[in-house]
């Protein structure tokens, strides 16, 4: 959904906390109504009680209903070894994970930064860019973040750096 964050329901208690503040009215777009009360309480046990409304019937009610949407894509990390032209990369992991090791060229600003950051970054709003983390979890978030700023190509990597040095691609 445009301008909203995508926050896995597991990361709500650490992701909600960075980007909402207490004040920020908070609408909840769930995979099932089954998992809306989880995630109030997630945010409540970080004092984010501002919960005015969960979409019934999930995302999928809003993409049935024919509402806006804006996309991002996934790709795999063979797809991007075999990419021509190497896209930006964004790696959002922690900074002792990033220099534990990571992809070449890849650039590092943890997720929970990245909105006050992002300007500060090298990255062009116009190019194609990847974001990569652990698996994918964290990347999700950074790449809702991104499509927010008004980035326009952007991909989560499937499986992250796990994926990645599992098939055993180069890493720094």
């Amino acid at each position: 959904i445009p301008d909203s964050y995508s926050i896995w329901q597991g990361g709500l208690p650490v992701f909600g906390g960075w980007l909402a503040d207490t004040d920020s009215p908070i609408y909840l777009v769930t995979s099932s109504n089954e998992d809306v009360d989880p995630a109030v309480r997630h945010l409540s046990n970080i004092g984010l009680d501002n919960v005015r409304g969960a979409l019934a019937g999930g995302f999928e009610a809003w993409r049935d209903a024919g509402k806006n949407l804006r996309q991002s894509t996934a790709t795999t990390p063979r797809a991007l070894k075999e990419m021509e032209q190497t896209p930006q990369l964004l790696d959002v992991r922690e900074t002792d994970e990033f220099e534990s090791e990571h992809i070449p060229n890849a650039i590092n600003c943890y997720v929970g930064y990245l909105e006050d950051e992002i300007n500060d970054l090298p990255l062009d709003k116009d190019r194609p860019l990847v974001v990569t983390c652990g698996v994918g979890h964290r990347a999700g978030v950074a790449v809702s973040i991104l499509l927010k700023a008004g980035f326009r190509d952007v991909r989560n990597l499937l499986g992250g750096m796990k994926a990645w040095t599992a098939l055993g691609f180069p890493i720094e």
